[in-house]
């Protein structure tokens, strides 16, 4: 409504179809389709300013294929925002992160922060059994940056004052926080520099270390003290941090 392109994706058809429906209705150019989310074929690299991954990571069970498909769609320095279960408060509560007590004053107990990772279990208030994973915040950040984003912000959303009267359930999360949302960036590639550690491309002559110009071929030069690895040529002469300079 306010000029966006949209795409949605989802692996369920039928899913699709009531969102394609409702944008038909509400007269909304929105593009969809039927996808796993590791595999967004016939989407092209680099075209969308914005990801959004709404209550999915926890769930998907390729996630690293689902952050590198996200990531690739992703201009540079596009945006990933994602929301999932808080790994701190919720899992499995048979065995895993569970409750005790009732009410506003219910706790979180941890039996067990990283098992189980995977279990069936009905939806609450359901009879059929669904699919259920965990993740822990380890595995999110290491995923993440695995992938090429950095984490731009973090946030433990809760109620204010006035929705907490809305419910007790609400009024818990005034307490215990149990969504998680992150504010994740794409890399940009620093020109001048292939995707292998320590392997130089002339795609740019000059570059700046630490506040000096230094011509790429001084910058190979620290190569072999440093064992082919421009990490740790970082990591040795402190404080150098590269950064593109326009040739």
């Amino acid at each position: 409504k306010r000029g966006a392109q949209l795409v949605s994706v989802d692996c369920s058809a039928k899913a699709v179809a009531y969102a394609t429906a409702f944008a038909n209705e509400e007269n909304l150019c929105i593009e969809h389709f039927v996808r796993n989310s590791n595999d967004l074929f016939d989407i092209e690299s680099e075209q969308f300013d914005l990801v959004l991954c709404s209550m999915m990571l926890m769930d998907c069970e390729d996630f690293e294929g689902t952050l590198r498909e996200a990531v690739r769609v992703l201009k540079p320095n596009g945006r990933l925002f994602a929301s999932v279960l808080h790994p701190c408060f919720d899992g499995n509560h048979e065995s895993g992160i569970g409750r005790q007590g009732i009410g506003v004053d219910r706790q979180v107990v941890v039996m067990n922060y990283f098992e189980p990772k995977e279990w069936e279990s009905p939806l609450w208030g359901g009879t059929i059994p669904v699919i259920w994973r965990h993740r822990t915040m380890e595995e999110y950040v290491k995923a993440f940056l695995k992938a090429g984003l950095t984490i731009v912000d973090l946030n433990e959303p809760r109620p204010t004052e006035e929705q907490a009267q809305m419910s007790v359930a609400m009024a818990w999360l005034r307490k215990i926080p149990l969504f998680l949302y992150w504010e994740l960036k794409k890399k940009q590639k620093l020109s001048g520099f292939s995707d292998r550690p320590g392997v130089v491309r002339p795609a740019a002559s000059h570059c700046t270390v630490g506040g000096r110009e230094l011509s790429l071929a001084a910058l190979a030069s620290y190569l072999p003290h440093a064992n082919g690895s421009l990490p740790a040529i970082l990591k040795n002469k402190p404080p150098y941090v590269l950064r593109r300079t326009e040739v």
